[in-house]
């Protein structure tokens, strides 16, 4: 009986953890690539909307590359623009009148649109780089960095209230499933015991059922087999 009720509590308990597992994944993967598929839609825009005025000018200079300026393109916590030989005409990080080191603008120098996106877990650091084109010709390169923290708060945020709801589902879970198994094997012992007790002899013995189920069913089955042999015993 107790290795049924190891076997019954176990089967339960693993498929609990399959589903708590489910549960703190699924949403989680959801809701990053949700984000992923955001920031990639949002930064292209921002930066062919950066490019295309780049575009506008005869050639890219420190000052013509002072137009980002007055561009409403705030929330990004770094802008990078280099002309086609990988010089760095503007930065708001700070670096200027050096080639460029940022492995998505030396891509984007060769003419491909680079995104890239990470979740570190306490925020979503992203990147954007494309060409820039005019009259023709590649002109250079602009890169955007966007380290996004509210984005990410909220997401942990809601995986933790997930992770201590599915907890405590399958606590309560858990508990039932212990409670049932115990009812279960007490019913189970009464027929055995009862098996025992007609097997000694006393074939006037009767289990007392109840419930409408498999064991009820056993049990009545055995009732009228004790009284068949206690009709033949007579």
């Amino acid at each position: 009986m107790h290795s049924l009720r190891v076997q019954i509590f176990s089967f339960i308990a693993a498929i609990l953890l399959i589903l708590l597992l489910l549960l703190n994944t699924y949403p989680m993967t959801s809701s990053r690539d949700m984000v992923f598929e955001e920031k990639h839609s949002a930064m292209s825009s921002q930066a062919t909307v950066i490019a295309s005025s780049l575009s506008g000018l005869d050639r890219l200079t420190k000052e013509s590359a002072e137009v980002l300026r007055i561009l409403d393109i705030g929330g990004y916590a770094r802008t990078v623009v280099t002309d086609a030989d990988g010089l760095v005409l503007y930065d708001d990080g700070g670096t200027v009148d050096e080639d460029t080191d940022i492995e998505e603008l030396l891509l984007a120098l060769t003419g491909k649109c680079v995104f890239r996106s990470l979740f570190t877990g306490e925020a979503f650091a992203s990147s954007f780089a494309m060409p820039v084109y005019g009259q023709g010709a590649a002109m250079g390169a602009l890169y955007i960095y966007e380290y996004d923290a509210e984005r990410a708060e909220i997401i942990v945020s809601i995986q933790s209230r997930i992770r201590t709801i599915s907890l405590a589902i399958c606590s309560g879970a858990l508990l039932v499933t212990g409670l049932f198994t115990t009812l279960l094997l007490r019913r189970m012992r009464e027929l055995v015991r009862s098996i025992k007790i007609v097997a000694s002899g006393d074939y006037s013995h009767r289990l007392v059922t109840r419930g409408r189920d498999e064991i009820t069913d056993l049990g009545e089955e055995f009732n009228l087999l004790t009284e068949r042999l206690d009709t033949t015993e007579k």
